[in-house]
């Protein structure tokens, strides 16, 4: 995209952002440095639209930014923003004092998040360490029925039901108890690699054990153990969005926020440091027009947690990724403090 195209989308959304609506070569012919003329300017509209930037949402001239304009903006356009003082302040105020307990730290976090950006905010609770599998036993119940026991380095027991095939001994019990010991007794619960998962393969009894019982359990356990808890502030500021006027998106939204596996979804996999995800890009089913920008936070140096923002496609990108910059290194801080 050449320098003309590029002054032109970056000017579409930024008046796109504030004011809402679609935007005209007028709005921004002379007002963002474009020393041309507007029938130059929709000339290259009319290009940026082609490429697939920017849309024409009805018949009128203006034009709104598409995803993959956003995704351009996001990319190679989009210029640092500087926080003000009391943006500074209204986050060294809120992180600064100490606290003893952790989920007070992290409502202050996320509360500070959406009250500067107008944004529903997301935290999740520090991973210290990955789980470790202590023990594991499988029990016969019946004939057609046995319990799968797990026991975790923490102290956590958990059970599962596994279906059987044909009667089995108490040696057979044993056998796969020990196997299963053998193999998993040690190692982090997300660590079921596909060898591990053919060393599990219980030649012997294969045909009386229901083996994807087993490795259902094992996957649950592992898929469990790295959610965390994930603490939301601010939902009633979807309501400030014009995007989520219409009741049953806004009901979708809501009851998204209760549900703490979906919200996993959000902070999970993302790149250390700042990520972007827009429209399409967010891993949500039946939700559209979204963008979600999350930040990692540490402790000395290493991921422990995400912190982020939920808003329309049409959000402040600049601003709330600084801010979540700003919000995540003040939390290592406050970590820090806590735990010493």
């Amino acid at each position: 995209m050449d320098d003309r195209k590029q002054l032109i989308l970056r000017a579409i959304i930024r008046e796109y952002i504030g004011k809402i609506e679609p935007v005209s070569s007028k709005n921004i012919t002379g007002k963002y440095g474009l020393d041309v003329s507007s029938a130059t300017v929709r000339n290259e509209m009319s290009h940026l639209e082609k490429l697939g930037y920017i849309e024409q949402p009805h018949t009128s001239a203006g034009r709104i930014p598409s995803e993959l304009g956003y995704r351009y903006y996001v990319d190679y356009l989009m210029e640092k923003y500087r926080l003000a003082l009391r943006e500074k302040q209204a986050i060294d105020n809120q992180l600064d004092e100490r606290v003893d307990k952790l989920e007070s730290l992290l409502e202050r976090a996320g509360a500070i998040l959406s009250e500067l950006t107008s944004y529903p905010s997301i935290v999740s609770e520090p991973t210290f360490k990955q789980k470790k599998y202590r023990h594991i036993k499988l029990v016969g119940i019946d004939e057609k029925l046995a319990l799968l026991v797990i026991v975790l380095d923490d102290g956590e027991i958990k059970n599962y039901q596994v279906n059987l095939v044909g009667r089995m001994e108490d040696e057979d019990f044993i056998r796969i108890s020990n196997v299963l010991d053998e193999q998993l007794a040690g190692k982090e619960v997300n660590d079921l690699s596909g060898n591990l998962v053919e060393q599990l393969a219980f030649q012997a009894v294969a045909d009386k054990l229901v083996l994807e019982d087993v490795l259902r359990a094992l996957t649950e356990v592992a898929g469990n153990s790295n959610m965390n808890n994930i603490h939301i502030s601010g939902t009633l500021n979807i309501f400030n969005q014009p995007e989520f006027k219409d009741v049953e998106k806004v009901r979708d939204l809501l009851s998204f926020f209760e549900q703490q596996k979906a919200l996993q979804r959000l902070v999970e996999g993302g790149s250390e440091g700042i990520s972007i995800k827009i429209g399409e890009e967010v891993p949500l089913d039946n939700l559209e027009g979204l963008s979600v920008i999350t930040s990692t936070y540490c402790i000395n140096g290493k991921p422990v947690g995400t912190i982020g923002v939920i808003g329309p496609t049409r959000m402040t990108y600049s601003k709330s990724s600084t801010l979540l910059e700003k919000i995540s290194e003040g939390l290592e801080v406050s970590l820090i403090k806590m735990l010493r």
